[in-house]
Order: structure tokens, then sequence, then C-alpha cells
């Protein structure tokens, strides 16, 4: 035989029901958010991770900034490349870019070329002169005998071997 419900309590049930839905709703609720006084925090990636993101961010921004060409000031790859740096800077939360400009003066090369006894011409690339001085070539040009100096190092120098020759020295031998 079947016992008939008890109809005196289905408030209450649905009442219980009710509160523990909203009870937990609310608790998942408040295990997706952050809390007053709580920020929201994200996953750290691992130093290895980190170092490899780092090193294929570093990848890239070095092959963007290298196809812009001569980066001398004034030049259009400095241009190209300080509208990237910005751009890239810019992007970064809490960063403010400033710039502050001021005038330098550059050298400009017109024309750079080796001539060779046989008539071939090759041209050459300038580098950046030393300081502000102007190295500028006579009209005529010059001529001699290319001589390798290396670094220019006094020790390893025969000079005898450069008089009336063109010195043909490494990049890395700055200030001798």
């Amino acid at each position: 035989m079947q016992s008939e419900p008890d109809r005196t309590r289905p408030s209450v049930t649905r009442r219980t029901y009710a509160r523990r839905l909203v009870s937990t709703l609310a608790l998942l609720l408040s295990c997706g958010q952050p809390i007053y006084g709580q920020t929201a925090t994200s996953v750290t990636p691992t130093p290895q991770v980190a170092a490899a993101q780092a090193a294929d961010r570093l990848g890239a921004d070095f092959a963007a900034i290298a196809g812009f060409g001569d980066r001398l000031p004034g030049s259009a790859g400095y241009e190209r490349t300080r509208d990237y740096l910005r751009a890239q800077l810019a992007a970064l939360p809490g960063v403010e870019v400033r710039e502050h400009a001021f005038d330098v003066m550059v050298p400009r090369t017109d024309r750079a070329a080796l001539r060779f006894a046989d008539g071939r011409e090759v041209n050459v690339a300038a580098f950046w002169p030393a300081h502000v001085r102007l190295n500028a070539t006579p009209a005529g040009g010059l001529a001699g005998k290319l001589v390798y100096a290396g670094d220019c190092e006094y020790d390893k120098l025969k000079p005898l071997s450069l008089r009336g020759n063109i010195a043909v020295v490494e990049p890395g031998a700055r200030g001798r």
C-alpha cells in the first residue's frame, strides 16, 4: 500500500532546495572571480618556457629591425626602426612612450667603390666615420695596393708595408 505524500511540507523542501542552489551557485561564482581586494592571477611560465619565449621574441625583433636596412640617423631604415620600437613599447601594458628629439650631425656617403687596375669597380659600404670628423676622399680618389692591417695592433703592423698603400682594417679596431 502506497502512502500519500505529505502535502504539509512541500514549501519547506522547495525553500531548502532553492537555498542550496543559490549557495552552490554563489560558491561556484566566487571560485572563478577574485574577491574584493584580490587581483586575478595568471599562470607564470617556467623559466625555461619564459627563456624560449624571450628568445623567439628577440629573434623576431632582430629580423624585423635587420630588414629595415641602414639605420644611420635620418635614413629610411632609422625611421622604420624608430616606428617599430615605438609601437612595440606602446603595446606593453602600463608603458607610456616619450620621445626626446635632438639634432645630430650625420655624414652622408654619396658613393663608395674600389676601382682596380684592370678597370673593374666594386661598390663598398662605408663605415660610420671617426666621431664627427669628416673622412673625405680627394676628388681624384686614392690609389695604392690594399694591405690587410687586421685590428691595427702596433706590434703586428709593418709600417713600411703601409706607406703609399691602403690599409684594410677590421671593423672592431676602433680607436686604433
